[in-house]
């Protein structure tokens, strides 16, 4: 009779008393993995440690890097539209004339603005959707005239009338 290596029990067999006395003998002998200090993950950015968080196995950036990378994005975004929508407002009104239908002032850009000559052919307000597709400004614009900001107020409240 044998005694088994890992309980010490009798046993028929040569070296072990049962399967799972060989498993754990050979797992304390011959450790598959070997347990690894604790490494914490760095951000690709500025190479601090991440915080660990329900996030943490998937981020590669801080929320510090983060938020600076998102905040500088959403400030050229809107930068850039800003400027599209001038260039487009630009470019319409050299199209249609560049000054006020009525009294002919030329100034300032931001004081001109687009009124429809008929309001049953209007499709949309140009001056809400001046990020649309040129063409598209085009053909609106084409069914405007350009009008001063006081100009506009006076016709709109009635005080003259378009020819």
């Amino acid at each position: 009779m044998n005694t088994c290596l890992h309980c010490g029990k009798e046993t028929n067999n040569p070296k072990f008393c049962s399967r799972s006395c060989s498993v754990a003998y050979h797992n304390i002998i011959n450790p598959k993995r070997i347990a690894k200090p604790y490494m914490p993950r760095r951000c690709v950015s500025c190479r601090e440690p991440l915080i660990p968080d329900d996030y943490y196995y998937r981020r590669r950036v801080c929320d510090l890097c983060r938020n600076k990378n998102e905040s500088k994005t959403l400030e050229d975004n809107y930068q850039r539209v800003k400027r599209k929508r001038k260039n487009n407002k630009i470019r319409l009104i050299e199209l249609i004339g560049n000054k006020c239908y009525h009294c002919g002032y030329d100034k300032c850009i931001d004081a001109l603005e687009f009124h429809h000559k008929n309001p049953n052919e209007k499709e949309f307000n140009l001056s809400c959707n001046m990020n649309r597709a040129y063409e598209n400004l085009v053909e609106e614009a084409k069914k405007c005239i350009v009008l001063c900001a006081n100009c506009h107020r006076e016709l709109e409240a009635g005080l003259w009338k378009l020819e």
